[in-house]
């Protein structure tokens, strides 16, 4: 069986900001999620700009930018950014649940 990957981000308890996206390959999964953290991660810069706080955001983005280098073939990956305010996620469609993603889809 193929594994498919479907990638995608929410605010934690809430439905998905954009439609989730399919993948056949987890390395174009990964890509995808790494240009929307870094095109929302450019936003926050451009709203702050000139406040003092673009070290903050650094630590808001940079733990699921560097969390995402991370991900192998047949992973499910979670990640929460430092500020919690955005879950990223991919999850192989044949692989099992984990139990992060019982406690997500609870939620």
């Amino acid at each position: 069986m193929t594994t498919r990957y479907v990638a995608g981000w929410n605010a934690p308890g809430k439905a998905p900001t954009a439609q989730p996206a399919e993948f056949a390959d987890i390395g174009d999964a990964v890509a995808h999620l790494v240009r929307t953290v870094e095109r929302l991660w450019d936003g926050d810069y451009h709203r702050h700009a000139g406040t003092g706080e673009r070290l903050d955001i650094d630590g808001v983005w940079l733990p699921v930018h560097a969390a995402l280098t991370y991900v192998s073939v047949g992973d499910n990956f979670h990640e929460l950014t430092g500020d919690g305010r955005f879950e990223f996620w991919i999850r192989a469609l044949d692989a099992p649940l984990t139990t992060s993603d019982v406690v997500r889809e609870a939620t």
